[in-house]
C-alpha cells in the first residue's frame, strides 16, 4: 500500500497534495507480547505508525450493533475516548512528510 501510495505521490497530479498514509493497530489485546512484537516490527520497517492502539473492546461492537459510535453510546467510556484521541493524531498527520515506500 504504501508503494502505491509513494507511487501516486510521485504523479503530476497530486504535486503539492500528497496523500497522507499511516498504519494504525486495531483489536489489540493491551499488554500482550504480541501488540508490542508488531508495533516493534512495523517501526523497524519504517513504515509510519500511529502511536495510539485501538483496543479490543466490547464498546465497539456493541455501539456498531446500534448504528452508533461509542461516542454517542457511552461518551465517556475508554472507547470513545480511543476515538477522540485517534482523531487528534490524524490532524497531526497532516503535518507527516511525503510518504516513502517501504
Amino acid at each position: 500500500m504504501f508503494e502505491l501510495v509513494h507511487e501516486l505521490n510521485e504523479t503530476p497530479e497530486r504535486q503539492g497534495k500528497e496523500i497522507k498514509a499511516a498504519m494504525i493497530l486495531t483489536m489489540v489485546k493491551a499488554g500482550t507480547v504480541i501488540a508490542r512484537k508488531v508495533a516493534q516490527d512495523f517501526r523497524k520497517a519504517g513504515l509510519p505508525l500511529l502511536s495510539l492502539q485501538i483496543k479490543e473492546r466490547v464498546a465497539y461492537p456493541e455501539a456498531a450493533i446500534q448504528g452508533l459510535a461509542p461516542s454517542i453510546t457511552d461518551p465517556d467510556g475508554a472507547a470513545a475516548l480511543e476515538i477522540h484521541r485517534l482523531a487528534k493524531e490524524l490532524e497531526q498527520l497532516g503535518e507527516m512528510k511525503h510518504v516513502k515506500a517501504a
